[in-house]
């Protein structure tokens, strides 16, 4: 049972009519979104037991655009969810920049939105 939930998230189903190369760009998408939300969740953990309430509501609205993304990319709109995780990704990595304290670790966000970056565009 955890096997087959594990599978179902790390691979997403991908229609035959794309080519191998197309399918592992694909894939490679879906698995920057899973890192950018795994990243967004420890944050929301550490500033929550770091006593930093402006912390935990941003990191919960990161987590909420990076699940959006990922259910758009598992309901086939590729382009839609990459264009969104992009475009949110550097707005929100600027407003983190700019609102929160300094020595948070804010630059890991700055990873995945990088690799995205350069990957796909």
């Amino acid at each position: 049972m955890w096997k087959n939930l594990l599978n179902n998230i790390a691979y997403p189903y991908l229609n035959a009519e794309y080519s191998n190369s197309e399918r592992r760009r694909l894939n490679l998408l879906y698995r920057i979104f899973l890192a950018t939300l795994i990243i967004s969740v420890i944050y929301v953990f550490t500033s929550y037991f770091t006593n930093n309430p402006e912390g935990v509501k941003n990191n919960i609205i990161s987590t909420t655009f990076m699940i959006g993304c990922i259910v758009l990319f598992r309901r086939e709109y590729y382009s839609l969810s990459r264009n969104i995780f992009l475009i949110c990704g550097g707005l929100f990595l600027y407003y983190l920049h700019i609102t929160n304290i300094k020595d948070t670790g804010v630059f890991y966000f700055f990873f995945p939105l990088a690799a995205g970056t350069i990957l796909f565009f």
